[in-house]
């Protein structure tokens, strides 16, 4: 049972029987997160844990490379393929932490 408070419990007739428009609603944008879901697992960071807390930032973490794709790709005149997009955002980030120490950072309390 899903609880939902943006739609009404309104029944739509959809051809032969009454149909919640939750999950008309659902059912609409649910091909939206099957394909999210589909980019995330062909280039992901997981690897083996069965701690819960990594798995969800493993989640964050490929769903964020995703989110930054698109809006670069829509933006950009580049038609990049999202695999080199997340090999350049690794290059850069990791050339700006080269020779940087950890033992110099004044980490806030």
């Amino acid at each position: 049972m899903k609880i939902n408070t943006k739609h009404k419990s309104i029944q739509t007739n959809n051809d032969r029987k009454q149909i919640p428009e939750t999950v008309v609603y659902y059912n609409k944008i649910k091909f939206r997160v099957d394909v999210s879901g589909q980019m995330a697992r062909k280039y992901n960071v997981k690897s083996k844990s069965y701690r819960w807390l990594v798995q969800a930032f493993f989640n964050i973490f490929d769903f964020s490379g995703i989110n930054a794709w698109i809006p670069y790709k829509e933006t950009s005149a580049q038609n990049i393929a999202r695999q080199q997009f997340l090999l350049q955002i690794t290059e850069e980030l990791s050339s700006r932490r080269k020779g940087k120490s950890t033992r110099n950072i004044k980490w806030p309390i």
